[in-house]
């Protein structure tokens, strides 16, 4: 057994998962450095047939995602060639979907229930 922390958390790992952790690694290293335009959209891995336990831990959660995908700095959706970037912030990509949404649809209003009246936007 092979004992990796994950953000604050333990997890012991089998040798196969961690092969695993390795490849995903790997995969996540290559991916970056890897030029998108570069990439012939037929070796991408259509992100449709990515299949995750969602009641695995989020670390194998990853593995599993990175594993499947290949690239996850580019795959693609059907014929259409999709390119990735991540940053290192607690903002879900919902946050940033929510916080787009409001910015192009200044008509409505975002409830906030920590300001008075109940309503507030960003």
């Amino acid at each position: 057994m092979h004992k990796v922390i994950y953000e604050g958390k333990e997890y012991e790992l089998s040798d196969e998962e961690m092969a695993a952790l390795e490849s995903a690694t790997e995969l996540i290293k290559r991916g970056k450095e890897a030029d998108w335009r570069s990439i012939d959209i037929s070796e991408l891995t259509d992100i449709r047939t990515v299949d995750i336990d969602t009641g695995k831990p989020l670390l194998f959660r990853i593995m599993d995602y990175v594993n499947q995908v290949k690239n996850p700095y580019c795959f693609r959706v059907g014929d259409v060639k999709v390119r990735m970037s991540y940053a290192d912030t607690d903002r879900t990509l919902t946050d940033n979907f929510i916080d787009m949404f409001f910015r192009e649809h200044p008509e409505f209003r975002r409830h906030d229930p920590d300001k008075p009246g109940g309503t507030g936007g960003r």
